[in-house]
């Protein structure tokens, strides 16, 4: 396969997979706010059920400090999603070939465009609402996946020029 199938076939992949997250955001998006705030408190109860500090607490601080965390998990749980959809984004503009600093704006743009649209959404969802904030939290996590992918192209392209700078580095021969 040469290098410009290989680039089709990851751009491909990386289209899928913006559309899956795309859906995936929809999809936590379009559940009502009892279902939203059950399946957040599940999360949240695992990760402190490993904790034998909190577990050696009495039920009512148990209690309160999952619904503590439970708020911290909502939030990291939408800007985790986003930091993958601001990477997956910044993949494909890569493959296309897309100047550096268009490719960023436009990745930041479109999610910032459906971090805002989702919470448009979240209006018609019983017992949900639109916050302002959420749409902060939600373009921070894509432009840290911006950052991210910029960062691991940057490792990469130095990786690759210090490999092509050795290999015509001529060899002595005694």
């Amino acid at each position: 396969m040469n290098e410009n199938n290989k680039i089709k076939v990851i751009r491909i992949i990386f289209i899928i997979l913006f559309i899956g997250v795309l859906c995936t955001i929809f999809e936590f998006s379009s559940q009502d706010a009892t279902s939203s705030r059950a399946l957040s408190r599940k999360v949240t109860e695992i990760l402190v059920s490993n904790d034998v500090s909190i577990q050696a607490k009495s039920p009512q601080e148990k209690e309160k400090i999952i619904k503590n965390l439970n708020a911290k998990v909502r939030k990291a749980a939408h800007f985790c999603i986003y930091t993958v959809l601001g990477m997956v984004l910044m993949i494909i503009f890569i493959t296309i070939k897309m100047n550096g600093k268009k490719r960023v704006v436009i990745s930041f743009l479109i999610g910032v465009v459906y971090a805002s649209s989702d919470e448009i959404h979240q209006i018609f969802v019983p017992g949900r609402g639109a916050l302002i904030t959420d749409v902060i939290i939600d373009s921070s996590g894509v432009l840290v996946g911006i950052i991210i992918v910029l960062l691991i192209s940057k490792v990469y392209k130095t990786i690759k020029d210090k490999k092509e700078n050795r290999q015509n580095i001529p060899k002595c021969n005694n």
